[in-house]
C-alpha cells in the first residue's frame, strides 16, 4: 500500500492568484488541498493585497478513485479577503492577543450568567494586600536596618479557594468564596555562620469572601504564632522570648477605583479590622485588637513587558499602644496569569515596631529589594 501524490500549479484569472493543488490517494481514499499562496491586485499600489486562504478537505471510501476534474476546485470559488493597509509590530500583537486572553469588563460577566457551585476554583475574589508582611505568599526580602544590620525575610506560604458561589471569570471573579492560606514567615540572618535563623511567625486561617463588581469583603478566622530561632536563643541567652499568639477574626473591605479599557481597576485601598479578645488570656503578649489599611497601584495589564506597581500599607496594633509599622513598596509587575496570580519585584521600605512578633517590641527602620509571588 502507497501513497500517490500530485502536485498541480494553476493561476487565477480573474485575482491573478497563484493557486496550490495538492492530492494525493491511498486504496479508494483520497483527499485534495487548495490553497491560495498570494494574491497581488494589478491595480493596487505599494502595501496594498488580498490574500486568500481557501482549504478543502475531503474523503471518503470508493471502489475507484474518481477524475481529476472532480479534484480540483474551482477558481471562481476563491473570494479574496481585504487584509488592513497597515503593517502589525510585534506590540500591536502582543496587545491583540492579551485583549483576547483577558476580555474587558464589560465583556467578562454575560447578563444572564448565574451563579453556579464550583470546587476548588482557581483565582481569588478577594486578593492580598501587595505591602503586607503578614500575608501568605512567596517571598524574598533582603534588607538592611540601621541598627540590626542586614536581615533575610522570607515567605513560604500560599492561599487556595476551597469552593466558591458565583460567577465571572478566574481573574475577577464576584460571588462567595472559602479559602484556605497557610504560610511560614522566617527571618534569617544572611551573612551569620551558617545562616542562622532568628525567628520564625507562622500563619493559617480561613478566609471567607465575597465580591461584586469594585467591592470585596472579607470575614473569617486566622491564627499567627511567633517563634525563636534556636540559633539565636543559642548565641543570646538573655534574651527574653514572648509568646506572641493570636486567634482572631477578620472584618476587611476593599473597594477598586481608576478603572480602564482593558480587563481591571488600576487603583485599590482597603481597610481591616482585627479581633482576638482571648489573646492575653491564655497567657499571650498580644492585645485583642489590630488594624490595617492602605492603598495601591497595580494597573491593568495590556502588554506582556508589564508594567509598574506601588503600595503604601500600614499595621497598627494594641500591644504596641496602637502603633506598629509603615512599609512602602514600589517596582515591577510582570502580567498576571489566567488566576490573577502576580509576580513582582521591586524595592521596599519599612519604619517602625518589628513585623515578627517575637520582636514586637523592637523598633525597626530599614530598606530591602525583594520577590513577590501572589496568588
Amino acid at each position: 500500500m502507497t501513497w500517490t501524490f500530485e502536485l498541480v500549479t494553476k493561476r487565477c484569472d480573474i485575482s491573478g492568484a497563484e493557486i496550490l493543488v495538492l492530492h494525493f490517494s491511498r486504496q479508494g481514499i483520497w483527499i485534495v488541498a487548495t490553497a491560495v499562496l498570494w494574491v497581488v491586485s494589478g491595480d493596487s499600489t505599494w502595501g496594498q493585497s488580498y490574500l486568500g486562504i481557501v482549504s478543502s478537505l475531503t474523503g471518503g471510501a470508493i471502489a475507484q478513485q474518481p477524475p481529476e476534474s472532480e479534484l480540483i476546485l474551482p477558481v471562481t470559488s476563491i473570494e479574496p479577503i481585504a487584509a488592513d493597509h497597515r503593517r502589525f509590530s510585534r506590540r500591536h500583537v502582543d496587545r491583540s492577543c492579551h485583549w483576547n486572553q483577558h476580555p474587558s469588563l464589560e465583556d467578562a460577566w454575560p447578563e444572564d450568567q448565574s451563579p453556579v457551585w464550583q470546587w476548588f476554583p482557581n483565582g481569588l475574589i478577594y486578593r492580598s494586600y501587595l505591602g503586607s508582611q503578614r500575608e501568605s505568599r512567596f517571598a524574598s526580602v533582603l534588607s538592611k536596618d540601621e541598627h540590626l544590620g542586614w536581615l533575610w525575610d522570607v515567605s513560604l506560604g500560599g492561599r487556595v479557594g476551597l469552593f466558591r458561589y458565583g460567577n465571572g471569570p478566574d481573574f475577577w471573579p464576584d460571588g462567595w468564596q472559602l479559602d484556605m492560606e497557610g504560610a511560614a514567615f522566617p527571618r534569617l540572618d544572611p551573612w551569620g555562620r551558617s545562616t542562622p535563623l532568628l525567628s520564625t511567625d507562622f500563619r493559617f486561617g480561613f478566609p471567607i469572601t465575597y465580591g461584586q463588581g469594585p467591592w470585596r469583603f472579607k470575614t473569617g478566622y486566622y491564627h499567627i504564632s511567633s517563634h525563636l530561632g534556636d540559633e539565636y536563643m543559642i548565641n543570646t541567652p538573655d534574651y527574653t522570648r514572648y509568646n506572641y499568639s493570636r486567634d482572631a477574626f477578620i472584618l476587611a473591605l476593599s473597594y477598586y477605583f481608576g478603572r480602564t479599557p482593558a480587563t481591571r481597576y488600576d487603583w485599590r485601598c482597603y481597610a481591616e479590622v482585627t479581633w482576638a479578645d482571648w489573646a492575653k488570656s491564655r497567657g499571650g503578649v498580644a492585645e485583642p485588637w489590630e488594624f490595617l489599611f492602605g492603598i495601591e497601584y497595580s494597573p491593568a495589564l495590556e502588554f506582556r513587558r508589564g508594567a509598574p506597581f506601588a503600595a503604601i500599607h500600614a499595621h497598627l496594633r494594641e500591644e504596641a499602644r496602637f502603633g506598629g509599622h509603615f512599609a512602602v513598596q514600589a517596582g515591577w509587575q510582570l502580567e498576571r496569569g489566567p488566576s490573577g496570580a502576580l509576580f513582582r519585584f521591586g524595592g521596599e521600605y519599612i519604619n517602625g515596631k518589628s513585623t515578627q512578633g517575637s520582636f514586637f517590641k523592637e523598633y525597626e527602620n530599614r530598606i530591602g529589594v525583594g520577590l513577590w509571588y501572589d496568588f
